[in-house]
């Protein structure tokens, strides 16, 4: 913006100065021109009173004489009573067309004419003088309307550029912005439209904020319910030892319930997800895969994992952003599903996929809460965000199967460094 208003004043001052110098030159020549005619009229008289006086005092009148009475860039031809002609140059004067020069005649008494000649170039001199300090001053205002230019540019700009922190400063979270009111409309108008947005986004940032504790209080309790049911049947004397099995493995799941519900409500309350340890993603993907697999039926899961593979992460959100792809892919997917693990320098990449040739579109990732036979819930989204809370990201691979790419950071794994 400073730019483009310095460059405004630039050009402006530039246009100016030329349209100026333009028609201060064809004046400045009109009145060169009449006053170097005035002159040489004047001096031409004077000069044929001078050779009428010569010649009546019986003196010759020759070049001599005449080149005398030259002034600058000038030239005197002379013809006498009996014709004869003589002329006197001035060393200076040039011509290239002697019509062009200015001339003036005068007939000396007694006989003979006289006539005096100024070069065009000498016109020109001095029209070019009598211009050279407009353009100097010219030169010298475009200068100070760059600097004054320059100046305003700052005192407009810095508005906008103020406005410009607000907004990222409302990007990072903060509400109160307190925007001060400036004297240009536009910014003003600007300034008032965050401070609108700000306030919609607290109000929508508290409202999730309520929503989150209420869910929290309302999931957490039947929950826990859940589990004291369980772990009582669990232990009930009564019960078959192939059902008490199958219920302590129940409430590992719901372990696993529990601790999802509270990673996804630290998600949407402040962006932290999890506590990160060091672990083994292979056997992370390992109990994924075999989780699954009754799940399954008979669709049948490959598992691609090579020896182990350590990273910094939290453990609990990878299993859930593995068991929305891997869920999916038995929905929605075709044929054989495969979940590989690949080792990369820094990061970590889990390919989920299936044997389905219609590639998805990003539009998976939006939030489109369809119907049930549609699969256009919010898991993906879901597992998209806490992707990105762990450091990493979920995309869709470039593949001819439906694949969908799972990237994470390795982090400070102290065993892959050693």
């Amino acid at each position: 913006m400073r730019e483009r208003i310095v460059g405004a004043f630039v050009l402006l001052a530039l246009g100016i100065l030329v349209v100026f110098s333009v028609a201060r030159a064809y004046s400045l020549n009109d009145v060169v021109t009449a006053a170097e005619d005035r002159k040489l009229e004047r001096s031409v008289v004077l000069l044929a009173e001078l050779v009428a006086a010569r010649e009546s005092a019986g003196a010759p009148v020759d070049a001599a004489y005449l080149s005398r009475h030259l002034n600058d860039a000038e030239r005197i031809d002379y013809v006498a009573a009996d014709g004869t002609e003589v002329t006197a140059t001035a060393a200076d004067y040039r011509t290239a067309d002697q019509e062009s020069d200015l001339s003036e005649s005068a007939l000396v008494d007694g006989g003979g004419e006289v006539t005096l000649r100024r070069s065009e170039f000498l016109v020109d001199e001095r029209v070019s003088n009598a211009l050279t300090p407009i353009v100097v001053l010219g030169m010298l205002l475009v200068v100070v309307s760059a600097g004054l230019a320059y100046a305003a540019a700052v005192l407009l700009a810095r508005p906008f550029q103020q406005l410009a922190g607000y907004a990222v400063e409302l990007g990072r979270g903060r509400f109160d912005l307190g925007i001060p009111r400036y004297d240009v409309p536009e910014a003003d108008t600007i300034g008032r439209a965050l401070e609108q947005s700000a306030g919609q986004l607290h109000d929508l940032v508290q409202r999730e904020r309520e929503f989150a504790s209420n869910v929290s209080h309302q999931l957490r309790t039947p929950i826990t319910a859940l589990r004291l049911e369980l772990e009582d049947l669990s232990l009930w004397p009564e019960t078959p030892r192939p059902v008490a099995d199958e219920l302590t493995r129940s409430l590992a799941q719901v372990d696993r319930l529990q601790a999802t519900v509270t990673d996804l409500l630290d998600l949407a309350r402040a962006r932290r997800i999890g506590r990160s340890e060091d672990i083994d993603m292979a056997q992370v993907v390992r109990g994924t895969v075999e989780r699954w697999r009754p799940a399954a039926g008979t669709r049948d899961i490959a598992l691609a994992v090579a020896g182990e593979v350590h990273a910094h992460q939290a453990p609990g959100p990878v299993e859930q952003v593995l068991d929305v792809l891997v869920d999916n892919a038995l929905r929605h997917g075709r044929g054989t599903v495969t979940v590989a693990l690949l080792e990369e320098n820094h990061h970590v990449d889990i390919r989920v996929s299936d044997q389905g040739r219609d590639r998805p579109r990003d539009e998976v990732f939006h939030r489109n809460v369809g119907s049930a036979g549609q699969g256009l819930g919010i898991g993906l989204t879901v597992a998209a965000e806490i992707a990105e809370a762990l450091g990493g990201r979920l995309t869709l691979a470039d593949a001819p199967c439906t694949t969908f790419l799972f990237q994470l950071p390795r982090g400070t794994d102290s065993r892959s460094q050693n």
